[in-house]
């Protein structure tokens, strides 16, 4: 894992354990960002050491590549759930980004918003940009545009990544802020809403906000947060299920892909 700290990696989690309790495997669970500073060595050690059968490895980038090419050379199946880039893998699962981006575009469309904002995880996201380009795409079916002085990408998905997005939102005058606002997940939503609340901003009167991934998180603030919500859960069983799978010989097939189905769920 390159982060533990979003309760979207709790549901990745009990997707694995649910998907290996039939089985006499185990999961050993490591999070390459534990202390704030990247850190493979305990996988690499694993790997090295033949202390595993196959990884698992959530939100893969480009830094991680040499624990792919550690597994390669050990002989080791890898299954990656979403990735921020594409890789040489034997399965990887993610869900419908564009169409994540779409329904959102849809549902601010037919609030009536015509100023709409994307602040987005890191660039090179690939959840990012396709989630950018959905919303952008939806929005022109619409005749509303998107331009770049309203798109900002932030360095991480952290709950401070949207607090430091709300910056330059409050640094405009209210009549020349967004009415709505597109955060790259949950947490930089919540963390956006928050501190706009705390100067002042009414939500969603004054401005709507909408997440992805559909975390617990969401329900659990007031207003609540609208957001996309993608099945985490099944996609790490469907995910661990593929290694297992491949552990076990029962499939050799490479480089298998499946995307998951997503649906918007509006709240306050």
């Amino acid at each position: 894992l390159n982060s533990t700290q979003s309760p979207w990696f709790s549901q990745i989690l009990a997707g694995i354990e649910a998907a290996l309790s039939p089985s006499k495997k185990s999961v050993l669970l490591a999070s390459m960002m534990l202390d704030g500073s990247y850190d493979p060595a305990a996988v690499l050690a694993w790997v090295q050491e033949g202390r595993v059968d196959g990884l698992i490895l959530v939100r893969y980038t480009r830094r991680d590549r040499p624990l792919l090419d550690a597994a390669a050379r050990a002989g080791l199946p890898v299954v990656l759930i979403a990735p921020d880039l594409s890789a040489p893998a034997d399965f990887m699962v993610r869900c419908d980004n564009v169409k994540a981006g779409e329904l959102v575009a849809q549902h601010l469309a037919g609030l009536g918003h015509q100023r709409i904002a994307f602040a987005g995880g890191p660039k090179e996201s690939v959840d990012s940009r396709q989630r950018h380009q959905g919303l952008e795409e939806g929005l022109l079916e619409h005749g509303i545009s998107l331009p770049p002085e309203r798109v900002w990408f932030g360095s991480s998905y952290s709950r401070d990544a949207g607090v430091r997005y709300a910056e330059p939102f409050l640094a405009l005058a209210p009549r020349e802020r967004p009415t709505a606002v597109v955060l790259g997940n949950d947490p930089m939503a919540i963390g956006f809403m928050r501190t706009v609340l705390q100067h002042g901003v009414r939500v969603p009167e004054e401005v709507s906000v909408v997440g992805f991934d559909g975390t617990p998180d969401g329900e659990q603030i007031w207003p609540g947060l609208t957001t996309v919500v993608q099945p985490t859960r099944r996609m790490a069983v469907a995910a661990c299920e593929a290694l297992l799978d491949r552990v076990e010989r029962r499939q050799t097939d490479r480089s298998t892909s499946v995307e998951f189905t997503v649906e918007l769920l509006v709240r306050e």
